[in-house]
């Protein structure tokens, strides 16, 4: 990774940790947004809404319900239930970091 790329890499993993208040050393290219750290529903719209003006990235096509469940997905019945049945987790796509980060070189996200 060549040294601007290095800093969008921290620029989009603090961006992460300012906004789900999840450490930074818990972050990296691999993290996915909704499997792994558990953003989902309203606060995915915010996040994502908040990440499309921080890094001027267009996701006025992006397709929510593909990446992130409702906003009751992440209760605690539902994590029961995910348990139980792992269809919830399995029927979203993954949104990593690397992609988040592709989104920027690209101006668009998906």
């Amino acid at each position: 990774m060549s040294v601007d790329e290095n800093e969008i890499k921290d620029r989009v993993i603090y961006f992460l940790s300012n906004e789900t208040a999840i450490s930074v050393s818990k972050i990296n290219l691999n993290t996915r947004l909704f499997h792994d750290l558990g953003i989902d529903g309203e606060d995915a719209m915010d996040l994502i809404s908040e990440f499309s003006k921080s890094f001027e990235v267009d996701v006025s096509n992006f397709q929510y319900s593909e990446y992130f469940g409702n906003e009751g997905a992440a209760s605690p019945f539902s994590l029961i239930k995910m348990i139980l049945n792992r269809r919830t987790q399995a029927d979203k796509k993954e949104l990593t970091v690397e992609n988040i980060i592709e989104s920027i070189r690209k101006g668009y996200l998906i």
